[in-house]
């Protein structure tokens, strides 16, 4: 009968427990401190090792969130004081993040630190974004084109070629001498489209990268070289 008293108690107990618990959550607002001594353990071309010291909460600390750029991109648990941020891209600089938080789902402010990924000996030049040519598509106007974006080993130069395309931007032919990052329309471009080839250059290669066409080039409207002349007798009554 005691044995069974003893249990029943017991079984009160552990429920007001387990009911008041969420309760507790719930109040709480209290949030982690922020993570300590977040700092860098190691780079390569593609990863940024990180790594800090505990947070403290007044309840107690549920995992730490880790963020890229602004982004979450990942949780690690409570006993967890490490982290490798993955698939980065090399000699590029990131800011990255760690915050705590607890079972109430606060969260603490964020540690943060900006660090770039090992550089990017070996890597011949990649296209990411494509040239873009800018301008007025009228005989006589003057096209830019951009160098786009690349990825690679540093440093890189760039050379420039344009072309003359078909109203469809296909049977391109190389502009003699129309090599440098602008271009001044001709008489023979009207009627057809422009594109910028631009290749890129490393130690490691080089890899080119052709723009969008532009619009049909217009021509210039026509100009009377000499003014028109009246010939024949006056009208009568004008002297």
């Amino acid at each position: 009968m005691l044995n069974t008293r003893k249990l029943l108690l017991l079984s009160a107990l552990l429920l007001v427990l387990l009911l008041s618990a969420p309760v507790w959550a719930a109040r709480d607002k209290v949030p982690p401190s922020q993570p300590g001594n977040f700092h860098v353990t190691g780079t390569a071309a593609d990863s940024i090792a990180t790594a800090w010291s505990a947070s403290t909460d007044n309840v107690g600390v549920a995992g730490y969130v880790l963020y890229r750029n602004g982004t979450k991109v990942g949780t690690v648990s409570p006993s967890t004081l490490a982290y490798t941020f993955t698939g980065l891209r090399c000699s590029i600089g990131y800011t990255v993040a760690v915050a705590a938080y607890d079972e109430a789902n606060n969260s603490s402010t964020r540690a943060k630190l900006t660090q770039s990924t090992a550089s990017c000996q070996g890597q011949p030049p990649v296209n990411t974004v494509s040239p873009l040519v800018s301008g007025v598509t009228t005989q006589g106007q003057t096209l830019s084109s951009s160098t786009g974006s690349w990825s690679g080993s540093m440093p890189m130069s760039f050379a420039y070629q344009w072309q003359r395309c078909d109203a469809s931007g296909g049977n391109c032919a190389a502009i003699s001498a129309a090599t440098a990052s602008s271009y001044t329309l001709q008489s023979a471009d009207v009627d057809s489209t422009i594109r910028s080839q631009v290749t890129a250059s490393n130690s490691a290669g080089s890899s080119s990268a052709v723009s969008v066409q532009t619009t049909l080039v217009a021509g210039l409207p026509p100009v009377a070289s000499t003014l028109p002349a009246v010939s024949g007798p006056p009208p009568q009554g004008i002297l």
